[in-house]
């Protein structure tokens, strides 16, 4: 049965645009084989320490916007429970049904409050060392309080989901690991890393020609002399593209699992375009309409 792909939208990257830009993303992305999660930007505004998305902007959006997306994270402040709170308030006051952010440092009293309020709820502090001990540690104590209630989890990918089967999770590894020279791929048993690069040769990433390889790569429309041109690794290029559509067989088997991955788009013009092209072949590949 065919499945919906899950994609997250910052607003950040949309109140760039300007409102023509604007609504023709919008066009491309709110499509009826997608299922299109709205982050509010408040990570943006914490990384580059200014304020890169406000309040105010926000909840425009939403009430201009409103019934088109699937779920729209609320306008949360990193590190701060209690103002998040207040704001996760503020929108519901205006109509609004904001997905809440937990933030880390935030009480078990105050976890066990949103779960009480909330039918599905986020979970964020985990930094980008996420297979650090400390992050490990502080996520499956979370999780074990929220093991029977929906949580989305911030910025993780497939382990997070092999561990712990959230309702959802997000981020942007289908977009960005082919730039290391490298493409993972699924072939329904697991992920397989393939490197063709020069500077990989002599080391441990190397992986010899066999035919078990070659069969994987010729699903993807690929062969190993495309691994060792630069430009197959570059954005629209026939790596990016591998590794997007390997994402997208994985995610379905995740979606059996009752785990949705969404695909977290990052801010450059041509994920959009890597994504539909991968969505394009993949269900060319499957025989849907």
């Amino acid at each position: 049965t065919p499945q919906p792909v899950h994609v997250l939208v910052s607003f950040a990257y949309l109140n760039r645009m300007k409102p023509a830009k604007r609504e023709q993303y919008l066009s491309r992305v709110l499509r009826p084989d997608w299922n299109i999660m709205l982050d509010s930007g408040a990570f943006s505004n914490y990384t580059l320490g200014r304020q890169v998305v406000s309040f105010d902007e926000y909840t425009a959006f939403l009430k201009e916007h409103q019934g088109r997306f699937w779920h729209c994270i609320s306008y949360d402040v990193i590190g701060d429970m209690k103002k998040s709170e207040d704001n996760v308030k503020r929108m519901q006051d205006m109509g609004l049904n904001p997905v809440p952010v937990f933030q880390r440092g935030g009480t078990p009293d105050e976890l066990y409050r949103m779960m009480e309020g909330h039918d599905i709820l986020a979970i964020g502090g985990i930094s980008r060392r996420s297979k650090a001990r400390a992050e490990q540690d502080y996520l499956y104590q979370v999780m074990r309080i929220v093991k029977d209630h929906n949580v989305h989890l911030l910025g993780l990918g497939w382990a997070a989901a092999k561990r712990y089967r959230p309702y959802s999770l997000d981020s942007t590894s289908p977009f960005v690991t082919a730039r290391y020279g490298q493409v993972h791929l699924w072939d329904h048993k697991g992920w397989v890393r393939i490197s063709k690069q020069r500077s990989a040769r002599s080391g441990s990433r190397y992986v010899r020609p066999n035919l078990r390889h070659s069969r994987i790569l010729q699903s993807y429309g690929m062969t190993w002399a495309d691994l060792g041109k630069r430009e197959e690794y570059k954005d629209k290029g026939k790596a990016s593209q591998a590794t997007v559509r390997s994402w997208l067989r994985h995610s379905s088997l995740l979606n059996r699992n009752g785990v949705r991955y969404v695909f977290a788009l990052p801010w450059n013009p041509y994920s959009l375009t890597n994504m539909e092209t991968a969505w394009a072949a993949e269900r060319s590949s499957w025989g849907w309409n």
